[in-house]
């Protein structure tokens, strides 16, 4: 039998006793097997999932949600207790580096453009300079980078001239998010930050 958006999100928020941002109870509950009991259909299900918890959230006044942060919206279960404290005491701290992330950029670049399993075009996103979003939220709605491969370009012209006759080319894009440093607490947040942008 189909379970709801609500129900899976309350399963998930009792066997985790964490607080979570919406789209990452997505990708755990598909993790465990929960998805296939949604009837999400789409290419992006993971924001159907969260759009529903935000509604629910925003329209019913008996929600069993509560928001404990904005900035990415992280809910937990009303009367739940979750120990955020714990949490971020826990996470280990980056080393500091005399480099940013921006200082990577080139690197990449040159490597995905080198390599032969992308032979693709990069440009940075500057998403702090958004205007259509709040401070903060950018950064789980834009890539770092995101890159162009133009498959077509090494066709034989014969394939070329057919492929020109139709409305599309054959492309590939990339988004690509970079990090200088991964730890073992950080490496979810990371990931999901990469799916949430890459939709």
């Amino acid at each position: 039998m189909a379970k709801s958006s609500i129900e899976v999100a309350k399963e998930l928020l009792e066997l985790k006793k964490e607080a979570l941002n919406p789209i990452k109870m997505y990708h755990i509950a598909n993790e465990i097997g929960l998805t296939k009991e949604l009837n999400l259909n789409g290419k992006t299900p993971w924001q159907s999932f969260a759009a529903r918890i935000y509604m629910d959230i925003k329209e019913n006044p008996n929600s069993i949600f509560e928001i404990v942060a904005r900035k990415p919206i992280v809910i937990k279960l009303k009367n739940q207790d979750v120990n955020l404290k714990v949490q971020t005491q826990n996470e280990i701290k980056e080393p500091k580096t005399s480099y940013s992330e921006r200082d990577l950029h080139p690197l990449l670049t040159r490597f995905v453009f080198a390599n032969d399993s992308f032979k693709a075009y990069t440009k940075t996103i500057y998403h702090e300079s958004s205007i259509k979003t709040k401070k903060g939220m950018d950064k789980w709605l834009y890539p770092d980078i995101v890159g162009v491969s133009f498959e077509y370009k090494d066709y034989q012209k014969e394939l070329n001239k057919f492929i020109g006759k139709f409305s599309s080319l054959p492309i590939k894009i990339y988004a690509f998010e970079m990090k200088k440093h991964l730890s073992v607490s950080s490496f979810r947040e990371y990931y999901f930050q990469a799916v949430s942008n890459s939709s």
